[in-house]
């Protein structure tokens, strides 16, 4: 589950800038949603673009292509009075270098589904289990209740 959810999001998802599901922005179809892995776990909520996010804790071994967010939805839990934002697991190939750690993803809505880290706002960092590149796949298997809780 969720170590961060970044503020900028939570204000933007507020005010209509963007939504989770089906597409994050509504002014523009061809948004998307998607994740990068982080070699340095992120620590400031007040990031608002994701260059700042990944500036020196990016992964980057050169062999990943960083994935999109397929069918995202949104679960409303009236049992436990909270919306589940989710997302199908995902598939990662990461090479045998070894050379970094993965401890960490970040999620972030990419606008336009073609813009540069600077133009792609971050909406949430979770910690993963500390493992390095073995050149086999990697799945990342979501928390049963989603990628994070609106509560």
């Amino acid at each position: 589950m969720t170590n961060i959810i970044y503020n900028q999001f939570k204000a933007q998802l507020a005010a209509g800038t963007y939504k989770w599901a089906p597409a994050p922005n509504p002014a523009n179809g061809s948004g998307r949603l998607m994740f990068a892995l982080m070699k340095t776990a992120a620590d400031n909520m007040d990031d608002t673009v994701l260059s700042d996010v990944l500036s020196g804790k990016d992964y980057d071994d050169g062999s990943y292509t960083r994935p999109t967010l397929d069918s995202v939805a949104v679960v409303n839990d009236t049992t436990s009075n909270h919306a589940e934002l989710d997302a199908y697991d995902e598939v990662v190939t990461i090479a045998a270098d070894g050379s970094e750690s993965v401890v960490g993803i970040v999620v972030y809505v990419n606008p336009t589904g073609s813009a540069a880290d600077d133009a792609c706002h971050p909406v949430c960092y979770m910690n993963v289990a500390n493992f390095k590149g073995n050149g086999s796949d990697v799945t990342f298997v979501w928390n049963g209740e989603g990628l994070m809780k609106l509560v």
